[in-house]
């Protein structure tokens, strides 16, 4: 069964005629087998009123790809959620092909190829490739912003600067810092364009005391220590002129120990109601580590401080130009001190988003299953989902493919 580790199907302009559709539009379908593999027929099926739908699928061939033969049929989309899978017949075999792999059993419906209607995403996303950069380790484009040792002690050390090629003390040493800046990522612009990158994902640019900066201190200011607001600006300008898109990094789980707004909290401040606190004067935190408390979306004034004002950073850093938001641990983000009312805090935040930039890129940070997430917002009909984009494919390299074929 080895041929079916290059069956391929995925949701790009060569697989689907229409990348976004309404309920009522046809979409034709494309598969990919290899070509020396004898087929009696292949369905196309799709599920309608609880039962599988067959359409026999047209076989044809492209020049470019002289190892595969292709299959065609049109789906049509008769919900706002259709799904629908691949049925394979070989003279003394039967393959399923769906989004989890290729199987002999039948698979969940929810392990189906989807294709979900009415849900508009950024067009200028499918001939991207982006760059993962670390500000502080990609490059010191002005060793004047550097942090110098002793600058400051960060939860009760001092911070220290390394030289550029220096090994770091220990794994997870965050007070280490080594210079990397945003002038240095404007100067490595052609580096990045001669490797075929045109988009760049920044880890957190926000003011933080520690390399990592998912210890917010200031969602409003680019570190000083980065180049400030105007680094940023320039590096947006020429990015942008190269046809390059950024997307920032969003970290609205939790927040760093010091911002403001935090310490003010403590001391029975209005703000009190941003956090969650227990029982014995403590508050929650990211995985327990008392720098990083967690967000409470039970309160409005968290929507409105992070997602929704004019001000908020949702909406501010869009304004100023950057193409996106990854979302730290989105799957994480909630009321309570947990999850709750994730998928409504995701919806809240799209929503925003979109409304600075239409054509705002959202993507989330989530370990497990993100179906949810995927659905599309919260509509007339009652869909449920957050409208993310995209999500991080954690969740996809665990689950093996029943017969070892890749999705």
């Amino acid at each position: 069964m080895s041929w079916t580790k290059s069956l391929h199907h995925d949701h790009t302009p060569f697989y689907l005629s229409k990348l976004e559709a309404s309920v009522g539009d046809t979409v034709r379908v494309r598969l990919r087998v290899p070509k020396d593999v004898t087929l009696e027929y292949v369905w196309l099926a799709d599920l309608r009123a609880g039962e599988r739908h067959r359409t026999p699928m047209t076989r044809l061939e492209v020049d470019a790809q002289p190892d595969y033969a292709f299959y065609e049929a049109d789906l049509e989309l008769h919900a706002r959620t259709v799904r629908y899978e691949f049925w394979l017949h070989t003279p003394d075999d039967t393959v399923q092909f769906c989004a989890k792999g290729a199987t002999h059993a039948n698979p969940s419906f929810r392990d189906w190829f989807q294709f979900v209607c009415d849900v508009h995403r950024p067009n200028w996303l499918m001939d991207r490739v982006f760059y993962q950069i670390f500000p502080d380790r990609f490059r010191n484009g002005d060793p004047s912003n550097d942090v110098q040792s002793g600058e400051y002690t960060y939860n009760g050390k001092p911070v220290t600067k390394k030289e550029w090629h220096e090994l770091p003390t220990r794994a997870g040493n965050v007070f280490e810092h080594w210079g990397g800046d945003l002038e240095g990522i404007r100067q490595g612009l052609d580096y990045l364009e001669a490797l075929g990158v045109n988009g760049i994902y920044l880890n957190p640019i926000f003011t933080s005391p520690s390399n990592h900066r998912y210890d917010t201190e200031n969602y409003l200011e680019v570190d000083p220590h980065l180049g400030g607001d105007e680094a940023f600006r320039r590096l947006l300008d020429e990015a942008h002129t190269r046809g390059f898109k950024i997307v920032l990094d969003g970290v609205f789980n939790h927040t760093g120990d010091r911002l403001e707004a935090f310490k003010r909290a403590q001391d029975n401040h209005a703000e009190r109601e941003l956090y969650t606190w227990l029982p014995n004067g403590k508050y929650e935190a990211f995985f327990g580590v008392p720098t990083l408390p967690k967000l409470d979306f039970a309160s409005p004034v968290t929507y409105e401080r992070f997602l929704e004002h004019p001000d908020a950073p949702v909406r501010h850093w869009l304004r100023f130009g950057a193409d996106g938001w990854r979302l730290d641990v989105a799957h994480m983000m909630g009321a309570r001190g947990i999850d709750a009312d994730n998928l409504k805090v995701h919806r809240h935040l799209r929503t925003a988003a979109r409304s600075e930039n239409p054509e705002a890129w959202i993507f989330g940070e989530r370990f497990w299953d993100a179906e949810a997430a995927l659905q599309g917002p919260n509509d007339a009909l009652g869909h449920d989902g957050a409208g993310e984009d995209g999500v991080m494919n954690y969740h996809g390299s665990p689950c093996p493919s029943p017969i070892g074929s890749p999705a």
